[in-house]
């Protein structure tokens, strides 16, 4: 956010800063390289931009209960796809 912050607006700073922080936690959840920044997209816009909204403009709970149901779902899914 600081180095954002040096060159505009403290909301656009954020808002940069909270992108870079969000795609940055999805890169770190996938195996790396070139071949994991389809799967960094997807992941970041489903689940870490969503969160980090919820988490800075709510509060906390919400982001928590936002992240239990889509893994609930998730994994209602997968049970009834591979059971």
């Amino acid at each position: 956010f600081m180095v954002f912050r040096w060159v505009s607006r403290p909301r656009v700073a954020f808002t940069a800063a909270l992108y870079v922080m969000a795609y940055w936690f999805a890169y770190l959840h996938t195996s790396g390289g070139m071949s994991a920044i389809p799967s960094t997209v997807i992941i970041g816009t489903l689940y870490s931009l969503p969160v980090s909204y919820l988490c800075l403009y709510r509060d906390l709970e919400t982001a928590i209960g936002w992240h239990f149901w889509v893994d609930f779902i998730k994994f209602i899914f997968a049970f009834i796809l591979f059971r």
